[in-house]
Protein backbone atom coordinates (compact mmCIF):
# COMPACT_ATOMS: atom_id res chain seq x y z
CA UNK A 1 0.00 0.00 0.00
CA UNK A 2 2.44 2.34 0.82
CA UNK A 3 5.30 2.00 -1.92
CA UNK A 4 2.03 1.46 -4.70
CA UNK A 5 1.05 5.19 -3.14
CA UNK A 6 4.16 6.77 -3.24
CA UNK A 7 4.35 5.42 -6.78
CA UNK A 8 1.32 6.72 -7.93
CA UNK A 9 1.99 10.15 -6.45
CA UNK A 10 5.80 10.23 -8.27
CA UNK A 11 4.00 9.50 -12.03
CA UNK A 12 0.50 11.94 -10.52
CA UNK A 13 3.97 14.92 -10.21
CA UNK A 14 5.40 14.25 -13.40
CA UNK A 15 1.63 14.70 -15.05
CA UNK A 16 1.21 17.69 -13.07
CA UNK A 17 4.62 18.86 -14.13
CA UNK A 18 3.68 18.21 -17.60
CA UNK A 19 0.44 20.03 -17.26
CA UNK A 20 2.46 23.22 -15.90
CA UNK A 21 4.59 23.01 -19.01
CA UNK A 22 2.62 23.03 -21.75
CA UNK A 23 -1.16 23.27 -20.70
CA UNK A 24 -2.61 19.84 -21.43
CA UNK A 25 -2.26 16.21 -20.56
CA UNK A 26 -3.48 15.08 -24.12
CA UNK A 27 -0.67 12.45 -25.09
CA UNK A 28 -0.80 13.79 -28.39
CA UNK A 29 -0.87 17.65 -27.76
CA UNK A 30 2.07 16.99 -25.14
CA UNK A 31 4.25 15.11 -28.23
CA UNK A 32 3.55 18.32 -30.22
CA UNK A 33 4.68 20.97 -28.08
CA UNK A 34 7.16 19.20 -27.38
CA UNK A 35 8.69 18.03 -30.44
CA UNK A 36 7.78 21.69 -32.08
CA UNK A 37 10.13 23.20 -29.64
CA UNK A 38 7.53 24.98 -27.49
CA UNK A 39 9.07 23.16 -24.43
CA UNK A 40 12.58 23.42 -24.56
CA UNK A 41 14.57 19.36 -25.33
CA UNK A 42 16.85 20.07 -22.71
CA UNK A 43 14.94 21.20 -20.20
CA UNK A 44 15.62 19.86 -17.30
CA UNK A 45 12.24 19.56 -15.93
CA UNK A 46 11.17 17.05 -18.90
CA UNK A 47 13.85 14.83 -17.71
CA UNK A 48 13.13 15.24 -14.55
CA UNK A 49 9.39 13.98 -15.98
CA UNK A 50 10.51 11.22 -17.32
CA UNK A 51 12.51 10.33 -14.17
CA UNK A 52 9.22 10.22 -12.33
CA UNK A 53 7.47 8.89 -15.04
CA UNK A 54 9.91 5.41 -14.90
CA UNK A 55 10.19 5.58 -10.82
CA UNK A 56 6.25 6.01 -10.83
CA UNK A 57 5.19 3.35 -12.92
CA UNK A 58 7.82 1.09 -12.17
CA UNK A 59 6.83 0.59 -8.80
CA UNK A 60 3.58 -1.11 -10.60
CA UNK A 61 5.94 -2.57 -12.73
CA UNK A 62 7.74 -3.96 -10.04
CA UNK A 63 11.21 -2.98 -11.29
CA UNK A 64 14.56 -3.61 -9.02
CA UNK A 65 15.11 -1.64 -6.54
CA UNK A 66 10.96 -0.91 -6.55
CA UNK A 67 10.14 -4.65 -6.51
CA UNK A 68 9.66 -5.91 -2.92
CA UNK A 69 6.65 -5.47 -2.56
CA UNK A 70 5.98 -8.55 -5.55
CA UNK A 71 7.31 -11.37 -3.64
CA UNK A 72 5.15 -10.66 -0.69
CA UNK A 73 1.95 -10.42 -2.57
CA UNK A 74 2.43 -13.08 -4.75
CA UNK A 75 2.48 -15.90 -1.93
CA UNK A 76 -0.02 -14.32 0.04
CA UNK A 77 -2.62 -13.93 -2.27
CA UNK A 78 -5.16 -16.68 -3.42
CA UNK A 79 -3.79 -18.49 -7.22
CA UNK A 80 -6.61 -17.02 -9.09
CA UNK A 81 -5.37 -13.42 -7.92
CA UNK A 82 -1.27 -14.23 -8.22
CA UNK A 83 -2.64 -15.02 -11.89
CA UNK A 84 -3.94 -11.80 -12.45
CA UNK A 85 -1.26 -10.36 -10.67
CA UNK A 86 1.35 -11.16 -12.77
CA UNK A 87 -0.73 -11.60 -15.99
CA UNK A 88 -1.95 -8.29 -16.58
CA UNK A 89 -1.52 -5.90 -12.94
CA UNK A 90 2.08 -5.63 -13.52
CA UNK A 91 2.18 -5.31 -17.45
CA UNK A 92 0.32 -2.22 -17.02
CA UNK A 93 2.90 -0.46 -15.33
CA UNK A 94 5.39 -1.40 -18.01
CA UNK A 95 2.49 -0.13 -20.88
CA UNK A 96 1.58 2.69 -19.38
CA UNK A 97 5.73 3.57 -18.37
CA UNK A 98 6.48 2.74 -22.64
CA UNK A 99 2.82 4.84 -23.78
CA UNK A 100 3.67 7.79 -22.22
CA UNK A 101 7.86 7.94 -22.53
CA UNK A 102 7.59 6.67 -26.29
CA UNK A 103 4.66 8.98 -27.21
CA UNK A 104 5.61 12.04 -25.91
CA UNK A 105 9.54 12.17 -25.49
CA UNK A 106 10.80 11.33 -28.95
CA UNK A 107 13.59 8.96 -28.35
CA UNK A 108 15.89 11.08 -31.13
CA UNK A 109 15.58 14.13 -28.60
CA UNK A 110 15.77 11.85 -25.08
CA UNK A 111 18.72 9.46 -24.31
CA UNK A 112 16.24 7.43 -21.56
CA UNK A 113 16.78 3.82 -23.56
CA UNK A 114 20.28 3.15 -21.49
CA UNK A 115 18.62 4.44 -18.60
CA UNK A 116 16.10 1.51 -19.30
CA UNK A 117 18.61 -0.97 -20.38
CA UNK A 118 20.35 -0.78 -17.15
CA UNK A 119 16.92 -1.22 -14.79
CA UNK A 120 16.16 -4.56 -16.83
CA UNK A 121 19.28 -5.53 -16.75
CA UNK A 122 19.80 -5.24 -12.47
CA UNK A 123 16.24 -6.00 -12.72
CA UNK A 124 16.60 -9.26 -14.28
CA UNK A 125 19.93 -10.20 -12.41
CA UNK A 126 18.84 -9.50 -8.66
CA UNK A 127 15.56 -11.06 -9.26
CA UNK A 128 16.79 -14.36 -10.86
CA UNK A 129 19.71 -15.03 -7.96
CA UNK A 130 16.52 -14.54 -5.31
CA UNK A 131 14.93 -16.67 -7.20
CA UNK A 132 17.49 -19.21 -6.95
CA UNK A 133 17.17 -19.71 -3.28
CA UNK A 134 13.46 -19.84 -2.92
CA UNK A 135 11.78 -22.99 -1.60
CA UNK A 136 8.33 -21.48 -1.37
CA UNK A 137 6.90 -22.32 -5.16
CA UNK A 138 4.80 -18.79 -5.52
CA UNK A 139 7.37 -16.87 -4.21
CA UNK A 140 9.89 -18.47 -6.92
CA UNK A 141 7.46 -18.20 -9.33
CA UNK A 142 6.99 -14.13 -8.09
CA UNK A 143 10.88 -13.77 -8.18
CA UNK A 144 10.38 -15.17 -11.90
CA UNK A 145 7.92 -12.39 -13.08
CA UNK A 146 10.33 -9.93 -12.10
CA UNK A 147 12.80 -11.43 -14.33
CA UNK A 148 10.64 -11.17 -17.20
CA UNK A 149 9.80 -7.39 -16.56
CA UNK A 150 13.45 -7.27 -17.00
CA UNK A 151 13.79 -8.89 -20.70
CA UNK A 152 10.50 -6.57 -21.64
CA UNK A 153 12.21 -3.15 -19.73
CA UNK A 154 15.45 -4.04 -21.90
CA UNK A 155 14.15 -4.64 -25.11
CA UNK A 156 12.23 -1.03 -24.79
CA UNK A 157 15.71 0.13 -23.99
CA UNK A 158 17.40 -1.50 -26.60
CA UNK A 159 14.51 0.21 -29.36
CA UNK A 160 14.66 3.92 -27.29
CA UNK A 161 18.63 3.60 -27.96
CA UNK A 162 18.90 2.64 -31.29
CA UNK A 163 16.39 5.63 -32.43
CA UNK A 164 18.46 8.05 -29.79
CA UNK A 165 22.12 7.15 -31.11
CA UNK A 166 21.62 6.19 -34.78
CA UNK A 167 19.12 8.70 -35.67
CA UNK A 168 21.21 9.77 -38.10
CA UNK A 169 20.57 6.68 -40.11
CA UNK A 170 17.08 5.71 -39.96
CA UNK A 171 17.55 3.14 -42.13
CA UNK A 172 19.38 0.82 -39.70
CA UNK A 173 17.75 2.33 -36.38
CA UNK A 174 14.18 1.82 -37.25
CA UNK A 175 14.14 -1.85 -38.15
CA UNK A 176 16.16 -2.50 -35.10
CA UNK A 177 14.11 -0.13 -32.84
CA UNK A 178 10.84 -2.26 -34.60
CA UNK A 179 12.27 -5.62 -33.87
CA UNK A 180 12.88 -4.79 -30.13
CA UNK A 181 10.31 -3.26 -29.34
CA UNK A 182 7.83 -6.40 -31.34
CA UNK A 183 9.96 -8.48 -28.92
CA UNK A 184 9.34 -6.69 -25.85
CA UNK A 185 5.55 -6.34 -26.39
CA UNK A 186 5.53 -9.48 -27.95
CA UNK A 187 7.16 -11.16 -24.24
CA UNK A 188 3.98 -9.48 -22.37
CA UNK A 189 2.11 -11.39 -24.06
CA UNK A 190 4.22 -14.64 -23.38
CA UNK A 191 4.76 -14.14 -19.96
CA UNK A 192 1.55 -13.04 -19.26
CA UNK A 193 -0.08 -16.52 -20.71
CA UNK A 194 2.84 -18.52 -19.31
CA UNK A 195 2.91 -17.04 -16.22
CA UNK A 196 -0.51 -17.11 -15.65
CA UNK A 197 -0.86 -20.69 -16.15
CA UNK A 198 2.41 -21.33 -13.93
CA UNK A 199 0.10 -20.01 -10.87
CA UNK A 200 -3.04 -21.91 -11.85
CA UNK A 201 -1.46 -24.89 -12.05
CA UNK A 202 0.59 -24.18 -8.51
CA UNK A 203 -2.69 -23.08 -6.99
CA UNK A 204 -4.18 -26.50 -8.12
CA UNK A 205 -0.43 -28.37 -6.23
CA UNK A 206 -1.17 -26.37 -3.13
CA UNK A 207 -5.02 -27.00 -2.96
CA UNK A 208 -4.01 -30.56 -3.10
CA UNK A 209 -1.11 -30.98 -0.72
CA UNK A 210 -1.38 -27.98 1.55
CA UNK A 211 1.79 -27.00 1.26
CA UNK A 212 4.06 -24.49 -0.78
CA UNK A 213 7.57 -25.83 0.06
CA UNK A 214 9.47 -26.84 -3.78
CA UNK A 215 10.92 -30.48 -1.38
CA UNK A 216 7.81 -31.41 -0.22
CA UNK A 217 5.53 -30.68 -3.53
CA UNK A 218 8.14 -32.79 -4.95
CA UNK A 219 7.18 -35.54 -7.69
CA UNK A 220 3.39 -34.37 -7.31
CA UNK A 221 3.06 -34.06 -11.17
CA UNK A 222 3.19 -37.90 -11.35
CA UNK A 223 -0.09 -37.95 -9.12
CA UNK A 224 -2.10 -34.90 -10.68
CA UNK A 225 -0.79 -35.57 -14.35
CA UNK A 226 -3.02 -32.95 -16.55
CA UNK A 227 -2.07 -30.16 -14.03
CA UNK A 228 2.22 -31.58 -14.02
CA UNK A 229 1.61 -31.46 -18.09
CA UNK A 230 0.57 -27.95 -18.30
CA UNK A 231 2.90 -26.71 -15.58
CA UNK A 232 5.81 -27.71 -17.52
CA UNK A 233 4.49 -26.54 -20.80
CA UNK A 234 4.36 -23.44 -19.03
CA UNK A 235 8.19 -23.65 -17.64
CA UNK A 236 9.44 -24.63 -21.37
CA UNK A 237 8.08 -21.69 -22.69
CA UNK A 238 9.05 -19.12 -20.13
CA UNK A 239 12.66 -20.92 -20.05
CA UNK A 240 12.44 -20.39 -24.08
CA UNK A 241 12.59 -23.93 -25.28
CA UNK A 242 11.78 -23.46 -29.07
CA UNK A 243 9.36 -23.41 -30.61
CA UNK A 244 6.92 -22.31 -28.08
CA UNK A 245 6.45 -18.70 -27.58
CA UNK A 246 8.19 -17.48 -25.00
CA UNK A 247 11.37 -18.67 -27.01
CA UNK A 248 10.64 -15.85 -30.32
CA UNK A 249 10.02 -13.46 -27.95
CA UNK A 250 13.56 -13.41 -26.30
CA UNK A 251 15.21 -13.95 -29.63
CA UNK A 252 13.73 -10.98 -31.29
CA UNK A 253 15.17 -8.77 -28.45
CA UNK A 254 18.28 -10.77 -28.29
CA UNK A 255 18.95 -10.48 -32.14
CA UNK A 256 17.97 -6.84 -32.29
CA UNK A 257 20.26 -6.24 -29.38
CA UNK A 258 23.48 -7.56 -31.55
CA UNK A 259 21.58 -5.78 -34.86
CA UNK A 260 25.11 -3.61 -34.04
CA UNK A 261 27.96 -5.62 -33.50
CA UNK A 262 29.68 -2.22 -33.47
CA UNK A 263 28.39 -1.08 -30.56
CA UNK A 264 30.08 -2.43 -27.58
CA UNK A 265 27.96 -1.04 -24.92
CA UNK A 266 24.66 -2.77 -27.12
CA UNK A 267 26.25 -6.14 -27.49
CA UNK A 268 27.51 -6.15 -23.62
CA UNK A 269 24.21 -5.86 -22.84
CA UNK A 270 22.83 -8.77 -24.98
CA UNK A 271 25.33 -10.58 -23.56
CA UNK A 272 23.93 -10.22 -20.32
CA UNK A 273 20.08 -10.89 -21.40
CA UNK A 274 21.54 -14.16 -23.01
CA UNK A 275 23.24 -15.19 -19.98
CA UNK A 276 20.49 -14.35 -17.55
CA UNK A 277 18.12 -16.05 -20.04
CA UNK A 278 19.86 -19.46 -19.65
CA UNK A 279 20.36 -18.83 -15.75
CA UNK A 280 16.39 -18.53 -15.57
CA UNK A 281 16.23 -21.80 -17.73
CA UNK A 282 18.31 -23.66 -15.32
CA UNK A 283 16.25 -23.20 -12.33
CA UNK A 284 12.74 -23.56 -14.50
CA UNK A 285 13.92 -27.19 -15.35
CA UNK A 286 15.04 -27.79 -12.15
CA UNK A 287 11.76 -26.84 -10.99
CA UNK A 288 10.48 -29.12 -13.84
CA UNK A 289 12.24 -31.92 -12.70
CA UNK A 290 11.55 -31.72 -9.18
CA UNK A 291 8.03 -31.86 -9.46
CA UNK A 292 7.55 -34.46 -12.28
CA UNK A 293 10.00 -36.47 -12.40
CA UNK A 294 11.38 -36.93 -8.78
CA UNK A 295 9.46 -39.60 -6.25
CA UNK A 296 6.43 -38.39 -4.64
Amino acid sequence: LVMSTVGSLLALYAISLLYGLTGTVNLKELSTMISSGQVSAGSLSLYFAIGMIITGFGVTASIVPLHTWLPDAHPAAPSSISAMLSGVVIKTGVYAMCRSLFTIFAPASFDYGTVLMIFGILTMTVANLMALMQRDIKRLLAYSSIVNIGYILTGVGIGAYALTHYSSSPGLATPIAVFALMGAMFHILNHAVGKGLLFLCSGCFVHEAKTRDIPELEGIGRRMTWTGTSFSIGLLALAGVPPLSGFWSKLFIILAGFSLPEDSFLKFISILVVLNSIFAASYYLSLMQRIMLKEP
